[in-house]
């Protein structure tokens, strides 16, 4: 339920108990430099990333959508990769993307994150194209003026279903 339905209070909740320890207890700080080392130990570099709450609801929250869409790339090829997968909110089906793109043919093959703060609309996650590939996407819109973003949003979906 946390990524299908977006449940950022118990998002940030996992994150920082995962940062407690026997001998420590549970800290915003613990918690970015937990993260940062795991993905330090990946090889994933990103300069740009910031973490403030774990949740990304806040404004100083920064990761680029090359960067989200390396780290979704990694997690596809993570053994457990396809559990992580079908928390996302499927397309046309449930969660946050359950009332988008239904009637198209990508319904049930996209698994989507959406993400909104004022002035912020992103979507993360996979398509399974027509052509049967799987892609990893982000697409990330800022401006006072995102009242198209859905539609954009939609129509990127869509283009990589079909020409992907």
């Amino acid at each position: 339920d946390i990524n299908k339905f977006s449940n950022n209070v118990m998002t940030r909740q996992v994150l920082l108990g995962a940062s407690a320890t026997p001998a420590q207890p549970a800290s915003p700080l613990r918690m970015r430099e937990m993260v940062q080392r795991w993905l330090d130990s990946r090889g994933l570099h990103f300069p740009e990333l910031v973490i403030d709450n774990g949740s990304g609801l806040s404004r100083e929250e920064r990761i680029s959508a090359a960067s989200l869409a390396r780290l979704l790339v990694h997690a596809a090829g993570n053994p457990h990769a396809d559990l992580f997968r079908l928390t996302l909110p499927q397309v046309g089906i449930d969660g946050t993307m359950r009332a988008r793109l239904q009637r198209h043919p990508l319904a049930g093959r996209a698994w989507i994150k959406t993400g909104s703060l004022r002035d912020v609309k992103s979507i993360a996650g996979y398509v399974d194209a027509a052509s049967g590939r799987r892609y990893a996407v982000v697409m990330i819109i800022n401006g006072e003026k995102i009242l198209g973003a859905q539609p954009a949003q939609d129509t990127f979906l869509r283009w990589v279903y079909d020409n992907g």
